[in-house]
């Protein structure tokens, strides 16, 4: 252990004299730094081929088709991907949408199906007119589907909300 502080100490700058100890942060925080900072840029891409560059679009969408069309998809595997598909900074196109609610109709997530278009609903709050876009694009799929639009259920709107005088989105 001992051996292990020395090698520390001389790593992050630590010196003593006649019992104090003197560390030199700058140091510190430098020697460390690759430990700080490997965590977090290793989980920051949903594919793993891709970690540290751009994912081309086309493989982008070939992967969430190929994931919700998977013959042996269950219910932890269909909100994982669902849950990626959220983490990622873009809203999905109507192909992927489609795919998305099929899976979701596929393993009978009525309120899966519900949550995720209420999370495209929640993505697209800057630019409230390309959700209206995507949804009448994907009307005809819920229709087939039996999935009623969140204006059907009465989610368009909250019902015990509070006008937000500073909301930039009202």
């Amino acid at each position: 252990m001992s051996r292990f502080l020395s090698h520390v100490r001389s790593f992050a700058g630590i010196s003593s004299s006649k019992g104090r100890v003197f560390i030199c942060f700058f140091h510190f925080f430098e020697a460390f730094q690759p430990i700080l900072y490997a965590q977090a840029t290793a989980r920051f891409s949903t594919n793993p081929d891709f970690r540290n560059e751009d994912e081309p679009l086309e493989v982008y969408r070939q992967r969430y088709l190929k994931a919700f069309s998977h013959p042996e998809l269950d219910g932890w595997w269909l909100r994982r991907h669902l849950q990626n598909l959220h983490l990622d900074d873009n809203i999905p196109d109507t192909e992927m949408v489609s795919a998305a609610l099929k899976a979701c109709r596929k393993m009978n997530e009525l309120s899966l199906a519900i949550r995720f278009i209420e999370s495209l609903a929640v993505k697209s709050a800057v630019d409230p007119s390309h959700y209206d876009k995507l949804i009448a694009s994907v009307k005809p799929v819920m229709d087939e589907l039996g999935i009623p639009s969140l204006k059907e259920l009465g989610y368009d709107k909250p019902e015990l909300a509070l006008v937000q005088p500073f909301d930039d989105y009202n």
